[in-house]
């Protein structure tokens, strides 16, 4: 009886670990992007943005806004906006949005004033 005991909790502690390590994700795409591993985050991410997922689009955002790639950032912060959620999740999608769109302003400043001086030739003395 013991012995049948103690397996039947085993299996039942066995499953647990299995479902929080294998679970959700969304939660392994958060963990991921906090440890700063993108690949295994962009991987997991982009199974959540396909359930069409809020926090799956959300990440993939601030994922290729820390590549550096604030268009695709953009697009990725504007498929979670559209998606029900709370305000206080709005507020992050915007507060990133606006990074992003910052970020490509920026971009789009350096390319424009490394193509006028740079290539051109054109130096102030």
């Amino acid at each position: 009886m013991k012995k049948g005991f103690f397996v039947f909790f085993n299996i039942i502690f066995l499953f647990g670990i299995y479902g929080i390590v294998y679970g959700n994700t969304i939660d392994i795409c958060k963990v991921q992007f906090d440890n700063k591993n993108i690949d295994l985050a962009t991987k997991s991410c982009e199974q959540e943005a396909k359930a069409n997922s809020i926090d799956g689009f959300f990440y993939l955002g601030r994922i290729y806004l820390n590549l550096n790639h604030p268009k695709t950032a953009i697009n990725f912060f504007k498929k979670a906006q559209q998606l029900p959620s709370n305000l206080s999740y709005k507020g992050k999608i915007y507060r990133y949005m606006a990074i992003a769109y910052l970020n490509l302003y920026l971009q789009n400043k350096f390319l424009y004033y490394r193509d006028v001086y740079l290539n051109h030739r054109i130096f102030i003395t």
